[in-house]
């Protein structure tokens, strides 16, 4: 309609405006810096446990964690559940440590994510869908360790990954 075609006119000569949401997570994620993949290529676009896309990362979202060797990312409300630090850092109502570790991360090139280095669930032989084995790990953001699923979570340490030890005190 006209009137859309207004809309769209005075978003690009005045910068947007919050009537157009979609493009204002394509300038935040057009900000985010992840690491440079081997051989070229771009990353993905959501994030390999909770398949969420970044055009789903509402609010004060922080940019996914990029792995350094695949197109592989990681959301950071599933980087909060894989992570012992980062899940302990949350239920004190702080919650930065994750965002730190992506920022640090994505910089460095520092993180192989669990694809890579083969400890990821879903890699696990046996029955069920990818998603049904990572919630079963405990790794899914949406729903992670009160999952009715997750009866032992695979929880990994910051500290026992050299990249990204300094990061935890």
């Amino acid at each position: 309609s006209a009137r859309k075609k207004r809309q769209r006119r005075v978003f690009r000569e005045e910068g947007g405006d919050a009537a157009f949401p979609r493009t204002e997570i394509l300038v935040a994620e057009s900000r985010w810096t992840l690491p440079a993949l081997p051989g070229g290529g771009r990353h993905n676009s959501s994030c390999h446990l909770c398949t969420q896309g970044v055009a789903s990362w509402r609010g004060a979202f922080s940019g996914p964690l990029g792995c350094s060797q695949c197109p592989l990312i990681w959301c950071s409300r599933c980087l909060t559940n894989i992570y012992e630090e980062c899940h302990d850092d949350a239920a004190t109502g702080d919650n930065l440590l994750v965002h730190r570790v992506i920022e640090h991360a994505n910089e460095a090139s520092a993180f192989v994510c669990p694809m890579c280095t083969s400890t990821c669930p879903c890699l696990r032989a046996g029955c069920g869908s990818k998603i049904e084995k990572h919630k079963s790990a405990g790794w899914v953001g949406v729903t992670g360790r009160r999952d009715p699923l997750c009866r032992t979570p695979l929880v990994k340490r910051l500290k026992d990954d050299e990249a990204l030890a300094s990061l935890v005190a």
